[in-house]
C-alpha cells in the first residue's frame, strides 16, 4: 500500500542546473523571456496513462533538447496516493537517455481527494511555493474532459 509523503518542495537552488549536454538550441532560445524566467509546470492527472506515456516523455524530450528554462520544476497532481519516490520510479520507466535522473529530481507529486477539492489544491500550491514566487506557471490537464470544470474552478 502506498503512503503519501509530506508536501514536497524543490528549493530554488535545485532548479539551476541545465540539462547534462547543452544543445545548439541554447543559443537560439537563451535570450527569450520564456526561457530566462523560471517555470513551474503543473500536470493534473499525473499518474494516468496519458501523463505517463506521453506528457512526461515529451517534457523529458524538451529537457534534453534544452527547450525548457534552466530553472524549472514539474509538479504532478492526481488522486492516486503515492510518494514522490514511487511516482518518480513509475514515470522514470518511460524515459530513455542521458539526463533522466536530473530530470526526475525536478518532478514532484502531490495526491489529493479530487480535482475539485480546495484543500488538495492548497497542498499542490504549497509544493510549488518554495521554488520561485515570480516563476511562470503552466497548467496541463491530462484528465478526462468531465473533470475539467472542477479542476479549473
Amino acid at each position: 500500500m502506498s503512503k503519501s509523503s509530506p508536501t514536497p518542495t524543490i528549493p530554488a537552488s535545485q532548479g539551476d542546473s541545465p540539462p547534462p549536454t547543452p544543445t545548439p538550441m541554447t543559443e537560439i532560445v537563451s535570450g527569450e523571456s520564456w526561457y530566462t524566467t523560471p517555470l513551474t509546470f503543473f500536470v493534473l492527472g499525473a499518474s494516468g496513462d496519458l501523463a505517463l506515456k506521453k506528457t512526461y516523455p515529451s517534457l523529458f524530450s524538451l529537457y534534453t533538447s534544452d527547450l525548457l528554462p534552466p530553472r524549472f520544476q514539474i509538479v504532478g497532481y492526481a488522486r492516486t496516493a503515492k510518494s514522490v519516490e514511487e511516482f518518480r520510479e513509475r514515470i522514470g520507466g518511460n524515459l530513455k537517455g542521458e539526463g533522466k535522473d536530473a530530470f526526475l529530481s525536478k518532478c514532484l507529486y502531490v495526491s489529493g481527494k479530487s480535482y475539485g477539492d480546495v484543500e488538495s489544491f492548497r497542498a499542490l500550491s504549497a509544493a510549488a511555493r518554495g521554488f520561485d514566487p515570480q516563476c511562470n506557471k503552466l497548467w496541463y490537464f491530462a484528465i478526462p474532459a468531465s473533470a475539467f470544470g472542477d479542476a479549473a474552478a
